[in-house]
């Protein structure tokens, strides 16, 4: 009978390739989990001054690390009697990090969910979230979060996201529409694809100011956006640039995180101005060009918005962006499991009154 060890990742030596090694050797662990995709949330709570502890743990197991809870503690409005709850500021926790050994994974599994609610009760925080993406659909794991959603009581709020094999057919069964696009307007555009030392630090600025011209305002600092393209001069990934044929001005920007072999659409940003030349169209198709050559063999797009449901009801441009992202993925999607354990039952409320006020607005009941 194995004896488990909890020892905090600030306490652990060599913490950064130890979490690297984890995160390498567990099966189900992807771009999420990541050492570099964690430093660069744990940006943006401390930019909106949300961070209160990061209290990320290794499991130890006859004296190694063989699995990885990221666990993150932030001030919330909705986080229940002591404002606190465990998640990102705009996602859930990556599930349990278990690498592959004598020692059953569904014990691991529990003993770091075990651990992860106990330090949470201790601090009081009021909810738990959590996301198990890995890199392709897989139905062992798919009956093992079922499994442990039933067992340990939490709320599945699961939902599907935008999935396409990567092969030498892919680019052919784009939507026909965007395939005329690109062609017609490719002559205009400069396509260039950089990562690790190739891209410069004047990068970060630019996209930063295209992120502030597409959505209209900046709603985080300079020093998160350059944390998110560390990430990428990690070679964890790549941006897709797209610049001005006649005279280099940064049209749009495309960001890419990648590992083991599968890709997902980290971040995107296009110039108003440029909108009508479908510069998104021309940076997807340089990305799945690029994707091709490096044999990666999957990219996921993002979520799908089919119709209203009770906890969600899409906006007119989350439908417009999902028919776009369908356009790429013909159909292909896969599952992206998200679960969540309540200690406090304000906190419940406090969710439930939020999605009842956005169902409210849609049923024009107000």
């Amino acid at each position: 009978m194995s004896t488990f060890e909890f020892v905090d990742v600030s306490q652990w030596p060599q913490s950064d390739s130890a979490w690297d090694e984890v995160v390498a050797a567990a099966p189900a662990a992807w771009v999420w989990t990541t050492r570099l995709a964690h430093n660069f949330r744990l940006s943006t709570l401390r930019a909106a001054g949300e961070l209160h502890a990061d209290r990320s743990f290794f499991l130890i197991d006859q004296g190694r690390p063989v699995g990885l809870m990221p666990l993150v503690i932030r001030r919330s409005a909705t986080g229940g009697g002591a404002g606190l709850e465990a998640s990102y500021r705009e996602a859930p926790l990556p599930w349990p990090s278990v690498v592959p050994g004598t020692t059953p994974l569904r014990d691991i599994e529990e003993a770091m969910l075990e651990e992860a609610e106990t330090r949470c009760r201790a601090v009081a925080a009021g909810r738990l979230s959590l996301m198990l993406s890995p890199p392709e659909p897989n139905a062992e794991v798919t009956s093992r979060f079922t499994a442990i959603a039933r067992r340990r009581g939490y709320l599945d709020s699961s939902y599907p996201s935008h999935w396409m094999r990567v092969g030498p057919e892919t680019l052919s069964q784009v939507r026909e529409r965007y395939r005329r696009d690109v062609r017609k307007f490719t002559p205009r555009y400069r396509l260039e694809v950089l990562s690790g030392n190739a891209i410069p630090d004047a990068l970060d600025a630019e996209y930063m100011e295209l992120h502030r011209k597409d959505a209209g305002t900046l709603h985080r600092p300079a020093e998160t956006f350059r944390a998110q393209m560390d990430i990428l001069r990690q070679n964890a990934g790549f941006i897709t640039v797209a610049r001005r044929a006649d005279d280099g001005t940064p049209a749009g920007m495309l960001m890419i995180w990648r590992i083991k072999g599968a890709a997902y659409d980290a971040s995107v940003a296009v110039d108003p101005q440029w909108q009508r030349e479908q510069v998104s169209h021309l940076l997807k198709w340089r990305t799945i060009e690029h994707l091709l050559a490096e044999g990666t063999t999957s990219y996921e797009l993002g979520r799908i918005a089919a119709s209203p449901s009770y906890l969600w009801q899409p906006s007119d441009k989350n439908y417009g962006i999902s028919f776009f992202k369908e356009g790429w993925a013909r159909d292909g999607q896969k599952t992206v499991f998200e679960a969540t354990k309540y200690f406090d039952a304000s906190c419940l409320k406090a969710y439930f009154a939020e999605r009842m006020a956005t169902a409210l607005t849609h049923q024009q009941l107000e």
